[in-house]
């Protein structure tokens, strides 16, 4: 991530956001609150349900190293570890942003599913083939 958001400073992007591939239902609200967001702090980071996060974003003047060292990543404490990092860090304001979901596990993509069966996503190629993921893994555990 800081390497992705390094190489956007780089190319003269004053202000980037990285987000999860684990998330296509992102409404893309979130990610426009970001980038307002980056007008007045530091950084943004959006939680995920499970305890990580969705979003992080930054300024090209404010992206620094430490936010993502020593972080035990994909467990329920890497949003309270990069917190941890963030309020190490003097005059540095981040922003937190609403909490969405992201996709792990099985019960992830059914409550993914869920999620978005009456909505304008449902009609997606993304969605279609969750719902074939589920359905099938939904007749595995009845056959066994």
């Amino acid at each position: 991530m800081h390497n992705a958001l390094h190489r956007a400073f780089l190319d003269g992007y004053c202000r980037a956001i990285v987000i999860g591939s684990d998330i296509p239902d992102l409404p893309a609200g979130f990610v426009n609150r970001g980038f307002i967001t980056l007008a007045e702090n530091n950084a943004v980071i959006g939680p995920s349900s499970d305890g990580g996060y969705y979003l992080i974003g930054f300024n090209a003047n404010s992206l620094p190293t430490q936010v993502f060292e020593g972080i035990r990543w994909s467990n329920e404490q890497e949003f309270d570890e990069t917190m941890k990092a963030f309020n190490k860090m003097e005059n540095y304001s981040v922003k937190i942003l609403d909490t969405w979901h992201d996709i792990d596990t099985v019960e992830d993509l059914q409550e993914f599913v869920t999620r978005n069966q009456n909505a304008e996503f449902s009609k997606s190629k993304s969605y279609k083939y969750a719902v074939k993921i589920v359905n099938s893994s939904e007749k595995k555990i009845r056959n066994s």
